[in-house]
């Protein structure tokens, strides 16, 4: 009950979508509202794919754009500002003793 009470003061769902948290010690937690699941329609879009290095995805996954020293390959005719599907190269070991790459 200690630490209930004051969470939930401190989650006022009327004050917008995100927030600093007023509990003393935690000026830096920041609460972000969410929604969904919501439905996309891809329907109009060309599927194209960008396949990153797992470095590159670690720094995305931090808030990083993806950069062109991070892309391992890529669909044919990728212009900026088209919408493509990313995906990672995993390096995993194999029995052999030696690396492979897998996609995810």
């Amino acid at each position: 009950d200690d630490v209930v009470n004051p969470l939930k003061e401190c989650l006022d769902l009327d004050s917008g979508p995100f927030m600093k948290c007023r509990i003393p010690g935690l000026d830096y937690v920041v609460f972000v509202w969410g929604s969904g699941p919501h439905r996309v329609d891809y329907g109009n879009v060309a599927p194209k794919e960008v396949i990153v290095s797992r470095k590159c995805a670690e720094a995305v996954l931090r808030g990083a754009q993806v950069y062109v020293p991070g892309i391992m390959a890529c669909s044919a005719h990728v212009e900026k500002g088209d919408m493509v599907a990313v995906s990672v190269a995993i390096e995993q070991q194999g029995s052999d003793g030696g690396w492979s790459s897998g996609m995810t």
